[in-house]
């Protein structure tokens, strides 16, 4: 005997409804063992009870009812919970489809059914939510619930409860959707408890097989094994279709993706495809964020005229955000900063960048960094490159003189013997 108590299934949601629904089980259960038994009038074959229906006296039969059909009336006491058990060959009756998988036959059944419930509910909840699982529960449970009364509406029997079949379709749907995960319990043997952990897949295919194969070899009788295989047979049918339209997934781990990414890396599912985008979206909101704080910081420290505070923010965005450009007026401001406070590095990089990207103050920048290529970072070969830039027909001739005097400067040097040791 196998008793199972966990699994170690990763879990995306709470299992809040498998709590409730259990919860449910046991407050109906409650209710049904309170309902006082009634005495009820049953149409039943003479033959069945070992009586000659010829040695019937006629004042047991009631008003001659049955007679024609050669069935005589018996009363017997019954639970009070009768009607609401799910009946075979009296017709159709919608509300024994609900209320027969929420009753059971004892408090072991309920125990039992209670357990196996928590095994596969938290898993099948985990993977895709409370309101998926309850749909799935609920639903599942009706179906079986429909097909059994339908099947049985010509052979008449004493009915069935207890939420075994929806649990078993359950247990169908955590095959799907966490095939490699482990069931662990208790392997009882001669009184001895072993720890054993089985896969959900193993689990399942045992279970259903065995109750498939019992109800094959005892003729497809109103049984147990026969209910349980109806309610894995749904769970495996429906479990099957809303993992092809996607409906229900397990972000790759359950069967379907399981089986088809062999060997290659498996298709995103909705929900990874998502849960991708929104983490991208959440990223570039940070990043939004951060980038305007480091901007903020900027702004206020280029008020104050605080250069390293401007310059550390400055290097901030150029780390964080390799890509984002200033607005023209912040480097104007900062190569302005920056000389007056003599950073003269820091002032080369950000006109550097200017040039890259603003061609309105181009001359003016231009000429302001030979000065300082020249005059304060011995860069005389960088000064004549940043000078071949000038705009000739766009220089006034006092800045075509200033042009030519740096220029004469920097031969002068690079003649000298100075290296430029930034080339």
């Amino acid at each position: 005997m196998y008793l199972p108590l966990t699994s170690d299934a990763e879990l995306r949601y709470w299992p809040i409804a498998t709590g409730v629904i259990i919860a449910l089980n046991c407050f109906a259960f409650a209710i049904q063992m309170a309902l006082p038994p009634t005495i009820e009038t049953f149409l039943v074959d003479p033959a069945a009870l070992g009586v000659d229906f010829d040695e019937i006296a006629p004042d047991l039969l009631l008003d001659g009812e049955g007679v024609e059909m050669g069935l005589i009336p018996v009363q017997a006491k019954v639970p009070g919970y009768f009607h609401y058990m799910l009946s075979h060959g009296d017709g159709l009756h919608p509300v024994q489809w609900l209320t027969s998988f929420f009753m059971h036959g004892g408090l072991m059944h309920l125990i039992g059914n209670m357990l196996f419930l928590w095994i596969f509910g938290h898993m099948v909840e985990g993977a895709v939510g409370p309101g998926k699982f309850a749909a799935l529960y609920l639903g599942m449970g009706i179906i079986q619930n429909f097909i059994e009364q339908l099947i049985f509406l010509g052979s008449p029997g004493p009915g069935s409860l207890g939420a075994s079949s929806a649990i078993y379709a359950i247990m169908a749907i955590a095959a799907w959707l966490c095939p490699e995960d482990n069931i662990q319990g208790y392997f009882l043997f001669f009184f001895r408890a072993f720890f054993v952990e089985v896969p959900m897949f193993v689990f399942a295919v045992f279970y259903i097989g065995f109750d498939i194969c019992t109800s094959i070899m005892i003729g497809f009788e109103v049984s147990t094994p026969l209910l349980h295989a109806m309610g894995g047979i749904i769970g495996i049918v429906v479990g099957f279709v809303l993992l092809k339209l996607e409906f229900i997934e397990n972000e790759g781990r359950d069967f379907l993706t399981f089986s088809q990414g062999r060997g290659s890396a498996p298709k995103p599912t909705k929900r990874q495809q998502a849960d991708r985008a929104e983490l991208l979206a959440q990223n570039k909101a940070d990043q939004e964020q951060q980038r305007h704080k480091y901007l903020q910081s900027l702004n206020m420290h280029l008020k104050a005229e605080n250069a390293e505070g401007v310059v550390a923010q400055w290097i901030n965005l150029q780390r964080h955000f390799p890509d984002f450009v200033l607005e023209e007026r912040l480097y104007l401001a900062l190569i302005n900063l920056t000389q007056k406070k003599q950073m003269w590095s820091e002032l080369v990089k950000l006109g550097e960048l200017y040039l890259q990207h603003y061609t309105s103050q181009e001359n003016a920048i231009r000429l302001k960094l030979a000065i300082v290529l020249v005059s304060k970072e011995n860069r005389p070969s960088a000064a004549l490159r940043i000078l071949q830039g000038l705009s000739g027909n766009k220089l006034a001739e006092a800045e075509k003189q200033q042009a030519q005097k740096i220029a004469a400067a920097a031969k002068k040097m690079m003649a000298d013997g100075v290296l430029d040791i930034s080339e």
